[in-house]
């Protein structure tokens, strides 16, 4: 009796001691949570250049985190504003209000930047801040419980930088357009280091420098095509020169790796100078790799451009890591890898793709817009100086409420304009903004599609009309680009690293609006009515 009692007390002893550890292991918040937002990082690119990859930089994140491989937007404009809202707020567009990079706001009457302080033209450049996201993001939350807690946003591209950060960041920076050095705004408190590290780390060190080809012909892309675009103030040809000086200078420096070096160098300078992941308070770093986003607009997905800039990438990521094994230990921080979009092939090269060419194309807003002012203002009989349509932000119309004063003009502009953008070549989807919120698939689209659409579509910032092109077609004259509900625009990476994360490869359906309220269970945060789950990464 006595040694079944003794082995009871045992085994009971046993389960607590593994229950308070699994307990201890999943509650303990990191000290340090870092995201990292490679611009236009499609889904399929740690895969494809796998093998010219290190082991130190994204596969030991892939190979010794929790990997998903099948993560994608549920939303259909695929832009920046947009897929760096979702990241940390966990919201799709039709609740974070950030439905594209550029859109009307009715409440405000503002044709805005997403970034931008409404009606603070024409220097709304003083003005960036995160006014218009409707939400609040992760480190929103954690500030209102953790008032000490740092954080510090730093990117390429001032909307990468604003929209992962939120309202309550302590420092958010980015790349001034004509110096390359880091600005912020009058919303921001400018870090007391900042001058002092730039004046020993100036951007313009970089200029001058030359981007040489790491890889060998026989494993690397073709080195140039026809179809893609130029280096600033160079070709299409490696090695690269970034120009000395000149308006080139920093657009070239913004394209190549020297700007990715001199981005994470800011990252760790923050992480220093703040003592970032010292204490018992979850600090947090954004770091946006726009570098990514530029030169595949320029080159293509398909380019040996983005090939090595993806290998200097790893390069600087496997450096990241060891610094941050070193000075904040692994057990104390967690890392997290996705993008704000994918991106399409270049489509003059799918339309002559063996063995079956797609039907591919380009859309230019501006011809398309003259083209329907000209149409509704002869048949509608409409002033010659007076345009029926306000605004074509894609993927939205928006009509000039002045101009059609009525609703039996504004019915029959509404329906001629859905004719017209039906048979527009290159066209796929249209539908009036009030059908699409209110869920009437009229045109019986794939469902997926729909929800898609559904979800980026705001009833004050959707226009009256939204449009998509077909699968293929992009907007605008860069040889490359996104911003559909097309899987190769959908799919991005998403990684979890560091303390106590899983190790394992999921090919399950996931979302980057997984990654907030995944984080916030980490540090013990409830995200209320997000569109993301929790996902098992401990």
């Amino acid at each position: 009796m006595i040694i079944k009692t003794m082995k009871k007390n045992l085994i009971l002893a046993l389960l607590i001691f593994i229950y308070s550890f699994a307990t201890n292991s999943f509650s303990q918040t990191p000290k340090l949570i870092v995201i990292l937002s490679y611009d236009q990082m499609r889904g399929d690119y740690i895969e494809r250049f796998r093998p010219l990859f290190s082991k130190k930089g994204f596969l030991q994140v892939a190979d010794e985190g929790s990997y998903y491989t099948d993560c994608h937007y549920s939303h259909a404009s695929n832009v920046t504003c947009a897929g760096h809202a979702v990241l940390m707020t966990g919201c799709n567009p039709w609740k974070s209000g950030i439905v594209s990079n550029d859109f009307f706001d009715q409440e405000t009457g503002c044709s805005c930047y997403c970034t931008e302080e409404p009606n603070s033209e024409p220097n709304h450049e003083h003005h960036l801040s995160p006014t218009l996201l409707l939400r609040k993001t992760l480190g929103d939350y954690i500030h209102e419980q953790h008032t000490g807690s740092k954080q510090v946003s730093i990117a390429i591209k001032d909307r990468a930088a604003i929209l992962m950060a939120g309202k309550n960041a302590k420092h958010v920076l980015w790349m001034n357009d004509s110096t390359g050095d880091f600005e912020t705004s009058k919303n921001y408190s400018k870090p007391l280091w900042l001058d002092n590290w730039q004046k020993k780390n100036p951007a313009n060190r970089y200029f001058g420098r030359t981007w040489f080809a790491q890889l060998k012909n026989s494993v690397g892309f073709a080195d140039t095509i026809k179809q893609e675009g130029k280096m600033p103030g160079g070709d299409n040809i490696f090695p690269h020169e970034v120009p000395l000086q000149g308006e080139n200078a920093v657009y070239a420096y913004a394209c190549s790796p020297f700007s990715v070096s001199h981005l994470f160098q800011a990252g760790i300078s923050a992480i220093e100078n703040e003592k970032m992941g010292q204490d018992k308070q979850t600090d947090v770093l954004y770091l946006g790799i726009s570098t990514t986003d530029l030169t595949g607009h320029l080159f293509g997905p398909d380019s040996r451009e983005i090939q090595e800039l993806y290998v200097h990438c790893d390069t600087i990521l496997g450096n990241f890591i060891e610094y941050l094994d070193k000075n904040i230990s692994r057990s104390n921080y967690v890392l997290v890898i996705s993008s704000d979009h994918g991106v399409a092939p270049i489509p003059e090269i799918s339309k002559i793709q063996t063995p079956v060419p797609f039907d591919a194309g380009r859309l230019s807003v501006s011809k398309l817009k003259k083209e329907l002012n000209g149409l509704l203002k002869k048949e509608l009989h409409i002033e010659a100086d007076a345009d029926p349509i306000k605004t074509i932000y894609p993927p939205s119309v928006t009509f000039d409420k002045s101009v059609l004063k009525d609703d039996k003009l504004y019915n029959e502009a509404q329906n001629k304009t859905i004719d017209f953008l039906r048979n527009y070549n290159g066209i796929g989807f249209v539908q009036t903004t009030r059908n699409i919120i209110e869920g009437k698939n009229t045109e019986n689209w794939d469902n997926e599609l729909f929800d898609k659409i559904r979800n980026s579509t705001h009833p004050m910032r959707s226009g009256d009309i939204v449009f998509y092109p077909k699968m293929y077609w992009i907007y605008g004259s860069n040889p490359a680009s996104h911003g559909t509900p097309y899987s190769y625009d959908t799919h991005v990476p998403l990684i979890f690293f560091g303390g106590h994360i899983k190790k394992q490869k999921q090919n399950i359906k996931v979302s980057p609006a997984d990654i907030a309220p995944t984080l916030g269970r980490m540090v013990n945060i409830s995200l209320p009515n997000t569109d993301g789950n929790i996902l098992s990464v401990k």
